[in-house]
C-alpha cells in the first residue's frame, strides 16, 4: 500500500535558525508595504511589488501573525510616516483637489500646495497670502 500522506520533513536545527519569526515577518510586511508608498510619493509603480505584499499580507492573517485589524494599522502606520498623513485625509486632500479642478476653482488650485495640504478650502488668509507670494 503506498503512502500518499503529506512528506514529512526532518527539521534541522540550519532550518531553525532560518527560520523567521512573528515580529521578523511583521517588520518585512511593514518594511515592504512602506517601499510601496514611497514609490507612489515618487509617482512610480511597481505592481508586481503592490501584489506581491498583498499576498504577504492576507498570509499574516491566514496563519494568525496579524488580525486583519492589525494589518490595517500596519498600512495606515506605513502610510502616515511616508506621506505625513493619513489614509483618511490624504484621500480627502486629492478629492478636493479633484472637485477643484472640475469646478474650476481657480482660487483654491492657485494656492500653493504647501499651504494647500490637508485644507478643504481656502481661507482669506490663504488667498491673500497666495497673493503676496505671487508678488
Amino acid at each position: 500500500m503506498t503512502d500518499h500522506s503529506a512528506p514529512r520533513y526532518n527539521r534541522t536545527k540550519a532550518f531553525d535558525e532560518n527560520m523567521m519569526n512573528t515580529q521578523e515577518y511583521i517588520d518585512y510586511c511593514y518594511q515592504q508595504q512602506t517601499e510601496i508608498f514611497v514609490m507612489a510619493k515618487q509617482n512610480r509603480k511597481d505592481e508586481r511589488l503592490k501584489y506581491r505584499v498583498e499576498g504577504l499580507m492576507q498570509a499574516g492573517k491566514v496563519l494568525g501573525i496579524f488580525s486583519h485589524q492589525q494589518a490595517t494599522d500596519l498600512i495606515e502606520k506605513a502610510h502616515f510616516e511616508t506621506f505625513n498623513e493619513t489614509i483618511q485625509q490624504r484621500v480627502e486632500r486629492k478629492q478636493s483637489l479633484r472637485d477643484a479642478i472640475t469646478n474650476s476653482d481657480d482660487d483654491y488650485i492657485n494656492i500653493p500646495s504647501v499651504i494647500r495640504k490637508n485644507r478643504q478650502k481656502p481661507t482669506k488668509t490663504a488667498v491673500i497670502l497666495t497673493v503676496f507670494l505671487t508678488l
